[in-house]
């Protein structure tokens, strides 16, 4: 029988993570044991225990594999996000990378905490011209978070729909949710 007292909460772990900075071991590449290689064919090297540690996705690939090497098709950039976040648990300036690039990742690996991460990033980023794409962007992904924020933003930013995101939404149930929450009673 398991303790309860002794479970670790979410904010524990993440508590630990974030002081357990693991970058030294991604900038110094010493004792790699794992080398994956990106679309362009760039070759990284990496310790099999951190990647298979924090990606399931990469866990089951590993696992299936016979080799000490996989190729991943991202793009260099792409790939150093990817080890970067597994290394350290976030992404340096995240507000200056390509949020949806990282989403992108955080989907094909299954990243859970790299998209709390880039929800909050993108949350920061909502103005008028962008707001339609973000709400977009929340629904393809599920972060019901981030729809919050940005039907919350909408509602009280109603230019928003007088901009060319607007006119060119298609998506029913989207504007369906947002229409509920713009006249939800309070």
């Amino acid at each position: 029988m398991m303790n309860s007292s002794n479970c670790l909460n979410n904010d524990v772990i993440m508590s630990i993570k974030l002081h357990h900075d693991l970058s030294g071991l991604l900038s110094k590449k010493e004792k790699t044991d794992y080398i994956l290689t990106s679309a362009s064919g760039k070759k990284f090297p990496a310790h099999k225990i951190i990647l298979v540690a924090h990606s399931p996705n990469l866990r089951n690939l590993i696992k299936d594999s016979e080799s000490d090497s996989l190729f991943i098709d991202i793009q260099d950039h792409d790939m150093d996000l990817l080890l970067q976040f597994l290394y350290t648990g976030t992404i340096k300036d995240i507000i200056k990378q390509n949020c949806i690039n990282l989403l992108k990742i955080a989907d094909k690996f299954q990243l859970e905490n790299l998209f709390l991460l880039t929800q909050y990033a993108i949350g920061e980023q909502i103005n008028v011209e962008n707001a339609i794409n973000i709400a977009v962007i929340a629904r393809k992904y599920n972060l019901s978070k981030l729809q919050l924020k940005v039907f919350s933003f909408i509602k009280d930013n109603p230019k928003v729909m007088q901009t060319e995101s607007w006119e060119k939404l298609q998506d029913v149930e989207l504007t369906k949710k947002l229409l509920e929450h713009i006249y939800a009673k309070e």
